[in-house]
Formats: structure tokens, C-alpha cells, sequence
């Protein structure tokens, strides 16, 4: 079970004018490093700044999710992993913000900062949650006795 989102706009123009309104100056002239139509998944969410955003491992090659506007995604699958909790916290500008996540995370308020910073104990735990919720959305592999390619002695080149 995780959260399952489809990308339907790629930079600032894209988004609703309320949303840009609210953030539009601090977020600049924003492109997001995602392809329009993919799906990616959920590792958290939060609500900072008014607006509700998804950490999600981008295009950008990050080991890390980074965060992005709930705007510029619609919910293919919206069901919130089980063990996951909601937490409220105060960040450094005294302002405060919810995080849900897997526990790790939603209840330490450094726990991104460490993540981002590559701290191994926090990079370990995110690597075995993401890798908790990627194993129900992997196909199974598919022997050479089932692959009708195989039966009629085709092969498939690789590149």
C-alpha cells in the first residue's frame, strides 16, 4: 500500500493561481524536476507554507524524496501506508507544519535534514521503508517457461 501519483504539470505556470499566489514569489520561475504523466510514489507528506506537498524521489537523482506541490500531481492510488503517523512540529522560523510519514520520520523534525545530509542510520531506515513500499508495486519476474517469447524461440535484445 502506498500513495500512487501521477505528475500533470512540470513548472509554476501550470499550477492553480491560488497555489502560486501564496507561493509564487518564493518558489521563483520553479521547472520541477519531473516528466509529465509519470508516476511516482509518495515517502511523505506535509503541510508547510498553507499548502499540502509530496516528498517523492524526483527525476533529479537525489537519494533523498524532495518535496513538491500537491498541486502538480493527481492521486492514482491514495491509500496511506498502515503504519504511517501524522505529526506536528515548529520549524526554525517558529512556523508550524505537519509531517506523515513512516515514524522515523514523522516524529523527529531533524529526521530530513539528517536524511538530506546523508547521516547512514537515517539514510538506512529510509531505504528500508521506501524498499516496504515498493515491493506490493513490483511485477513478478516471469520464468522462461511463461514467456510466450521464449516458447517460439525469439529473443529480446537489451538496449
Amino acid at each position: 500500500m502506498a500513495i500512487i501519483l501521477r505528475c500533470i504539470a512540470v513548472d509554476m505556470s501550470q499550477l492553480p493561481e491560488s497555489f502560486v499566489d501564496e507561493l509564487g514569489e518564493s518558489m521563483g520561475e520553479t521547472r520541477f524536476h519531473l516528466t509529465l504523466n509519470k508516476e511516482y510514489m509518495a515517502m511523505g507528506i506535509t503541510n508547510q507554507r498553507g499548502e499540502w506537498w509530496y516528498y517523492i524521489e524526483d527525476d533529479f537523482g537525489s537519494s533523498y524524496p524532495i518535496w513538491h506541490p500537491r498541486a502538480i500531481f493527481v492521486e492514482v492510488d491514495d491509500l496511506i501506508p498502515e503504519n504511517w503517523v501524522s505529526c506536528d512540529h515548529v520549524g526554525y522560523n517558529g512556523e508550524k507544519y505537519t509531517t506523515v510519514s513512516f515514524p522515523e520520520w514523522a516524529r523527529d523534525p531533524y529526521f530530513y535534514e539528517r536524511l538530506v545530509g546523508g547521516d547512514e542510520v537515517t539514510v538506512a531506515i529510509y531505504e528500508a521503508e521506501r524498499e516496504k513500499l515498493l515491493v506490493p508495486y513490483r511485477p513478478a519476474p516471469i520464468e522462461p517457461e511463461e514467456d510466450k517469447f521464449y516458447r517460439y524461440g525469439f529473443e529480446l535484445g537489451v538496449g
